[in-house]
């Protein structure tokens, strides 16, 4: 994984270029990184931000952060189909960083497999946020699902949630 671009502006989200089965993005935030990483680890948080556009709502059905355990999100789209992400916490740093095998369903089929991994970076009074994916694209899934459909759907999908997340610090 390559270094992020850093930006001045902490509402800017860097993507980073990456290799065919993998992307990155960075944003720096206003927070420090202790209150960032509680924003990805408590539900009570989580729900007001992890929302990408056109999803109707997200439920965070489970979460027990600690090695082997994991999270699960269902999440209704405007379109009428039913998202599923079923997570498993490989490793948890608190603050530094978060690991997590991620599988995602839609309407009960698994397209997407994926190696994530969050990464806080103390900035003092800020956050640098570095969120990798690296993806096992899944034999027989819909073809639909390509590889720039996906990396395009996953790029979107975090710069809607980082824009809610930083809206979402500023209330607190």
């Amino acid at each position: 994984m390559s270094e992020p671009t850093t930006s001045a502006e902490p509402d800017l989200i860097a993507p980073i270029s990456d290799g065919p089965d993998e992307a990155s993005v960075s944003r720096v935030l206003d927070a420090p990184r202790e209150r960032v990483f509680a924003m990805w680890t408590d539900p009570a948080h989580v729900t007001h931000w992890w929302r990408p556009e056109g999803f109707r709502s997200v439920v965070c059905e489970r979460m027990d952060v600690r090695p082997g355990g994991g999270f699960e999100f269902r999440m209704h789209h405007e379109n009428g189909n039913e998202y599923l992400s079923r997570n498993t916490y490989i490793e948890v740093v608190p603050p530094v960083r978060l690991v997590y095998d991620e599988t995602c369903y839609e309407n009960g089929t698994a397209f997407h497999q994926a190696r994530m991994t969050i990464r806080f970076d103390d900035l003092g009074r800020r956050t640098r946020l570095i969120i990798h994916g690296h993806f096992t694209w899944l034999p027989g899934r819909d073809p639909r699902w390509t590889i720039d459909a996906m990396k395009a759907g996953w790029t979107g999908g975090w710069k809607d949630n980082l824009d809610l997340l930083v809206q979402y610090l500023a209330t607190l």
